[in-house]
């Protein structure tokens, strides 16, 4: 098929012979024939070839290359007379080569949800979120009228973002709770109980949500540190508390421990003194030894006693190191915080003389204001009381660490210097009549001291 440079076809070509009838006519000419070929090409917009999209026509088709080529024929004939040459040239249709023809599409954005791991040593949930779009090549020759059958050649995916962060995290805190008990109205002494509390508090990392932290508390059951209810003896059984007090619903009797035969003896001399250990150490004596036998009369050890420690019957124990708290647990039963506060103080930092010199001052003047009653008495009684609630607060804050307490100071700026001079001049010397508080301050019971 011959066609013009634009495409259209033409006639096939047509030769002419020129020949002389002379009588002598020529030979037939020498005629070069030659053919050459050419491969010819033309890109072509891509919004010509497809003008009209399917589906979204206002996004057209203009990316990718459109290409056509077509041959190119040249036929050439040459003669050995005095003739032009004679050249035709032909070309073959065009033909698509390449048809990249395309636009991108992009889907509707859509959420895609997950969750975050919370930081180490939390728990709860990190929601978080992100965009996913779906893009796409649509190409022109596939001819794709519905957008749902065209895959998706990539993702477009956005930053994640927190939707709720729900984590949090919990911290312990245990705090051992103390508190005292009084002994039944025909026992002398206290109870004294703790127990834990723990608090388990939610803390959450979004200061969003402190509303939701809350804090759970639990308590363990009360146990007994410790028991110093006596029973109350009467008639011979001097002084008063002769026995250790039963456990609650039990019975015992009003000398043995518990209802036997033994007893603790503190001096040394192989007769019981107390009913059992506890009794012994109410009254300052920690280093008794278990004897048989009741207890007897309970006296006590005799007067002129003397421990290994020098102690006599003021005793390092609760009732030594402080008679004025032993005095004031007796008759109000609040427990022995001061008494084991004093007598830590009184080892770290007081002398033996300190002692002496604090039960030369103090016994007197309990003998006064606890073994009766009237309005000089009550008068020091309050005091003392006063006094020894500052001194402990002072004490207490100087060992936490904490503000001093001002009158606590001065009493004890003038106290204790005051007891060491009393006891030096007293040689350090043991001072009857310590054992004999609790029952002098139990005669005459008293409600409502604030504690």
């Amino acid at each position: 098929i011959m066609v013009d440079p634009d495409g259209s076809v033409v006639a096939s070509p047509q030769g002419e012979l020129v020949q002389s009838l002379c009588d002598n006519p020529p030979a037939a000419p020498v005629v070069a024939t030659n053919v050459a070929t050419a491969q010819e090409t033309r890109p072509r917009a891509c919004q010509s070839m497809y003008p009209n999209p399917p589906f979204l026509a206002s996004i057209g088709y203009r990316d990718g290359e459109y290409i056509e080529e077509r041959t190119r024929s040249t036929f050439t004939q040459v003669y050995d007379f005095a003739r032009e040459p004679i050249e035709i040239v032909s070309y073959s249709p065009w033909e698509v080569t390449e048809d990249t023809c395309s636009r991108p599409l992009v889907r509707t954005a859509q959420w895609e949800y997950g969750t975050q791991a919370c930081p180490i040593g939390s728990q709860g949930e990190h929601r978080i979120r992100r965009t996913r779009q779906d893009e796409m090549i649509d190409y022109a020759k596939d001819g794709n009228t519905n957008i749902q059958t065209i895959p998706a050649s990539h993702v477009r995916l956005g930053e994640w973002e927190t939707v709720a962060n729900l984590c949090y995290f919990t911290t312990d805190v245990d705090v051992t709770e103390t508190r005292g008990l009084n002994c039944l109205p025909t026992h002398v002494g206290y109870i004294a109980q703790s127990r834990q509390k723990q608090s388990i508090i939610t803390h959450y990392h979004d200061p969003i949500h402190q509303g939701l932290e809350r804090t759970t508390v639990t308590y363990s059951d009360w146990a007994t540190l410790q028991n110093t209810c006596m029973v109350i003896c009467k008639g011979q059984n001097e002084p008063p508390f002769c026995a250790y007090a039963p456990a609650a619903g039990s019975t015992g009797s009003g000398y043995g421990a518990d209802g036997n035969n033994e007893s603790v003896d503190v001096d040394g001399d192989g007769i019981g003194d107390y009913g059992n250990d506890a009794a012994a150490a109410a009254a300052g004596h920690t280093d008794g030894v278990s004897v048989e036998g009741s207890c007897g009369a309970c006296n006590g050890p005799s007067d002129n006693s003397n421990t290994n420690n020098n102690d006599g019957d003021g005793g390092d124990g609760p009732g030594g190191a402080c008679v004025l708290c032993t005095a004031m647990n007796a008759r109000y039963g609040f427990g022995s915080f001061r008494q084991t506060l004093w007598a830590k103080h009184a080892e770290e930092h007081l002398t033996p003389y300190h002692r002496t010199g604090y039960h030369m001052m103090a016994l007197p003047l309990i003998r006064y204001a606890y073994g009766r009653e009237g309005i000089g008495s009550s008068v020091v009684r309050k005091s003392m009381e006063h006094i020894a609630r500052e001194r402990t607060a002072d004490i207490w804050a100087e060992k936490r660490d904490t503000k001093r307490r001002l009158l606590g100071r001065i009493y004890r700026g003038f106290f204790e210097p005051l007891s060491y001079g009393l006891g030096r001049l007293a040689k350090g010397r043991a001072i009857a009549g310590v054992k004999d508080v609790p029952a002098l301050a139990i005669r005459n019971p008293q409600k409502g001291l604030s504690t």
